[in-house]
């Protein structure tokens, strides 16, 4: 009888739950990785060359060079990540509409700028789409259904309980039931009913955070590319060729626990119109939770810029989400140059910002 009782009174938020499509694709964003994107990645301002795959944002934002080893310093790159598709409908964009053309939908523009040593001011142009991505509620219509099946039963189960409670007390039973006693049942129900708007949306937070804990390592599959160019002056005027960048990143799920991503980087640079051409192949290792990771990296690189070299890069770090869209990374490492036999100390702080959920 009580089954019975909870179906019923379920089945219409059940109904909902299966057939989500017109529901607003911002009631769904999650944050997950932090925020990376491809021009700043392309000012050359980190060792590592793996491009973070992460979920389709908004906008994001990241600086780095907030440590050189010794000091907290001012930062000198900065990179900002926007969707446009997503920026100019996000109060409007329904489920089904972000999923028709859905790589499109994936597509974002960023947008980088760095002040070297020399005083040359570095502009950076990067576009980014994202091919595979089973960790994101807007797509992961099989996860959708489970998350809204679960909201449905934490709104649904004190209503439950408080019409069986009413039954019992008047000695009723739900099929015999006059209008009048219906009319009796729902206001009791409304009166004892005492789950605040507050608490629920405190449920519902807890079923994301659930999610994202189950999803933050799912697998992923992002390409991009950047160019770069640079000019002597404050005014960005006769800007100049000086790099080109294209990234391939696969993300692999490992369990619950863990991440393996595997990440190819291809460059070239200009310097006095000679060409110098880079490959890296890099792979990092996650583990942690959606909160807070570790993660170990080993990068090999060939580069032909001021002379051919080959080096390796290992480097261990931490990824941590203070509060909603803030994030810190810390890394330290070295890099071993094969060519002269030679090891650098590396480390690094960075801060990076996107929309919260």
């Amino acid at each position: 009888m009580k089954t019975i009782i909870i179906v019923l009174l379920m089945f219409p938020l059940l109904t909902f739950a299966q057939n989500p499509s017109d529901s607003l694709v911002k009631n769904y964003k999650l944050n997950f990785a932090l925020p990376d994107n491809p021009a700043f990645k392309a000012l050359g301002t980190e060792p590592s060359n793996i491009l973070r795959p992460s979920l389709t944002q908004d906008f994001s934002f990241v600086a780095s060079e907030f440590f050189d080893g010794k000091n907290l310093i001012i930062p000198t790159s900065f990179g900002v990540e926007v969707s446009p598709i997503l920026l100019m409908n996000t109060e409007t964009m329904t489920l089904s509409q972000f999923r028709k053309h859905n790589a499109w939908k994936t597509s974002r523009f960023s947008l980088g700028t760095l002040k070297d040593s020399l005083k040359t001011r570095n502009i950076s142009l990067g576009y980014r789409i994202t091919v595979i991505n089973k960790g994101d509620l807007r797509t992961d219509t099989e996860g959708l259904e489970e998350f809204l099946q679960k909201v449905a039963v934490a709104k649904s189960k004190q209503r439950a309980d408080l019409v069986i409670e009413f039954l019992n007390v008047n000695n009723l039973q739900i099929f015999s039931m006059t209008h009048e006693d219906s009319l009796r049942m729902e206001k009791y129900v409304q009166d004892n009913f005492n789950e605040t708007d507050d608490e629920f949306e405190e449920r519902i937070k807890k079923l994301r955070e659930e999610y994202k804990n189950n999803h933050w390592n799912a697998e992923k599959l992002d390409f991009a590319a950047a160019f770069v160019g640079q000019s002597s002056d404050s005014l960005v005027s006769n800007v100049s060729f000086r790099n080109f960048s294209v990234w391939s990143t696969y993300a692999l799920r490992i369990k619950k626990f863990a991440q393996v991503l595997v990440g190819v980087n291809y460059q070239l640079n200009n310097l006095l119109d000679k060409d110098y051409h880079s490959v890296s192949i890099s792979n990092r290792n996650y583990f942690g939770s959606n909160r807070i990771k570790f993660f170990f990296e080993e990068q090999l690189k060939y580069d032909q810029f001021l002379g051919d070299k080959t080096n390796l890069l290992l480097n261990l770090g931490a990824e941590a989400n203070l509060n909603k869209g803030f994030w810190i990374d810390l890394n330290a490492g070295f890099i071993k140059d094969y060519n002269n036999n030679s090891s650098d100390f590396v480390s690094q702080l960075r801060f990076r910002y996107t929309l919260p959920e």
